[in-house]
């Protein structure tokens, strides 16, 4: 019979877990990655602008703050919304960051996930096309997008616009950085699902 000691692993999140074991006077060493644990949620539902999460229709919307390390942000909460079924709920578009640099989510899983862009104009300073270009790059979805304007992709203002980006995740990230051309680049909300 073999003289067998207590295995002792001390987990954190995010890093790797070693157990030693003695063994009749041999070390045996097995090492575990704990990272899954701490994957945060999907489907999930941010919306950009507001400051504190909402239920809207069932669905649980969480604030952004964490999840984008600059940029402003500023409520509407007295304008008319033109959603369609092809767009999220009008609650969503009645606040707006705007002056970002990037959004970033993780951890979550690598794999395939289908991103979910919702902008909207809603800035009473912009009147027509070509007030307020920007671009943007969600990483691991091909071609970032160069000369975005909502306004004339959207027909006008007070009328959302939803961009659908399959993406693949290799390093644990979601992320999309945003450069502005004329004026800020904005939006109002963004939604995570597993899948494309």
């Amino acid at each position: 019979m073999q003289n067998k000691t207590p295995s002792y692993a001390r987990p954190v999140a995010g890093l790797i877990v070693v157990s030693f074991t003695l063994v009749a006077g041999s070390l045996q060493v097995l090492a575990q990655s704990s990272a899954t644990s701490t994957n945060l949620p999907i489907p999930v539902h941010i919306l950009a602008g507001f400051g504190t999460d909402m239920t809207i229709g069932g669905t649980t919307w969480l604030a952004s703050g964490k999840f984008f390390p600059d940029g402003e942000t500023i409520e509407r909460p007295d304008i008319t919304i033109a959603t369609s079924t092809n767009t999220g709920p009008a609650a969503i578009y009645k606040a707006e960051r705007y002056s970002m640099g990037k959004f970033t989510y993780a951890p979550v899983p690598n794999g395939d996930y289908t991103i979910k862009l919702h902008f909207c104009e809603t800035f009473e300073g912009i009147t027509g096309k070509g007030e307020r270009v920007f671009g943007y790059a969600v990483k691991g979805g091909g071609t970032p997008v160069k000369d975005f304007d909502v306004f004339a992709t959207a027909g006008g203002a007070l009328k959302p616009v939803v961009k659908i980006v399959p993406i693949t995740v290799t390093n644990q990230t979601i992320e999309v950085e945003f450069t502005p051309q004329v004026e800020n680049p904005q939006i109002n909300a963004i939604e995570i699902f597993s899948g494309r």
